[in-house]
């Protein structure tokens, strides 16, 4: 078969699935994920004399359902690529579609929970995510995201629970464990924060990752302490230095604010405060 029959056939699959502006998409060559994706199903010769620009549906044999599970797996990795590319309304469209066939895809619910938190829509996602759980329990992307869902409304106890039960499936499963790190720091465990940052990460960016959650929890020179570890280990730690510079430039900007706050009327005030003392 010529090259440019089995790329009209190749076509024909795909053109009444994917929305417009993704049919075209084309891999980029730096995206390893994608590349490995599975590739659609292999299109049988056509038979008998077809116009290559007609009936070209007609002229490919009954998918097996091994045939239709591979062009799924297709289907989901260019949505995929939609949402690496930052399309993710057409990545939610695609999605959506294929769930419409095939309600019980775990991977599908997964995703468009994943699209949904992106949004702040933390009950649709919540509801998708549920799903997945229940059709693929021993995945551990679900429940870090599920978990991280959790962690974004402050819903600590919760997200604490989901991410455990990730890393249960998973020791050192990277996104679960620094999603749970963040947690158990957000509750004030810091050095349980630390040995958990310290599993999957570098020790300096495990010490960059403690001065985030430092500064999230309202102490700037503790969290300037563990960036400056970081660059000690790290020089070429952009994240760390970045963050010092932004935790120095708040400092300034609040004594400044202190000091406009400070006036003629305020130190009276105060000074007649002691006075009737």
């Amino acid at each position: 078969m010529t090259s440019h029959r089995w790329l009209l056939l190749m076509w024909a699959i795909f053109c009444g699935v994917l929305p417009s502006g993704c049919a075209a998409l084309k891999l980029p060559a730096e995206s390893a994920t994608a590349a490995a994706s599975p590739s659609p199903p292999p299109v049988l010769e056509p038979t008998g004399n077809i116009d290559p620009f007609a009936g070209i549906s007609r002229a490919i044999a009954p998918e097996s359902a091994k045939d239709k599970a591979s062009t799924v797996d297709g289907q989901i990795a260019l949505a995929r690529l939609c949402e690496r590319r930052g399309e993710n309304d057409q990545a939610e469209q695609m999605y959506r579609a294929m769930l419409a066939k095939a309600p019980q895809d775990g991977r599908l619910h997964h995703r468009l929970g994943v699209l949904a938190i992106r949004k702040g829509n933390f009950p649709v996602a919540e509801e998708h995510l549920r799903k997945a759980q229940e059709i693929l329990p021993s995945n551990p992307d679900v429940f870090s995201d599920l978990g991280y869902c959790y962690y974004l409304q402050q819903r600590l106890p919760d997200a604490e629970r989901a991410l455990n039960q990730a890393t249960q499936i998973s020791a050192d499963h990277p996104a679960a464990t620094n999603n749970l790190a963040l947690v158990v720091g957000a509750q004030g465990h810091f050095k349980e924060a630390l040995t958990l940052f310290k599993r999957v990460n570098s020790e300096a960016e495990a010490y960059a990752n403690m001065g985030y959650v430092l500064a999230q929890h309202g102490d700037p020179a503790q969290a300037q302490e563990m960036y400056a570890r970081a660059l000690t280990l790290r020089k070429d730690l952009k994240a760390a230095a970045q963050a010092m510079v932004q935790i120095e430039e708040r400092s300034r900007t609040s004594d400044q604010d202190k000091n406009q706050r400070r006036g003629p009327t305020a130190v009276n005030e105060s000074e007649n405060i002691l006075a009737q003392r």
